[in-house]
């Protein structure tokens, strides 16, 4: 979990964006870690700007996969030992090890 005062607000409309230690910040549900910014009144998901926001998968399963990858392992057989489709394997490493800019 991120401490809240590291969160900002998300909407770009605001003039809170990107602000931390603002003070705007609130949790607004603790059953799904939402926050809300107290100045727009925008919701939004705790992990929002984590890289691994919005996957379907297990983040120890991306973890072990992104780890065997960096140390040389094809992706076949990534895909092997993760258990994923080596398709998921090059998403995944285009994602994450070579980010488009």
């Amino acid at each position: 979990m991120i401490a809240i005062r590291h969160q900002y607000c998300t909407n770009s409309k605001c003039s809170q964006y990107k602000r931390k230690t603002a003070g705007n910040v609130i949790i607004h549900s603790k059953r799904h870690r939402r926050l809300k910014c107290k100045h727009c009144g925008k919701t939004w998901v705790e992990h929002i700007h984590q890289n691994h926001y919005n996957l379907k998968t297990n983040k120890h399963k991306l973890k072990r996969a992104l780890n065997l990858l960096e140390n040389g392992i094809s992706i076949r057989k990534t895909a092997v030992y993760v258990e994923v489709s080596p398709g998921t394997i090059q998403r995944w490493k285009n994602r994450y090890i070579n980010p488009k800019p």
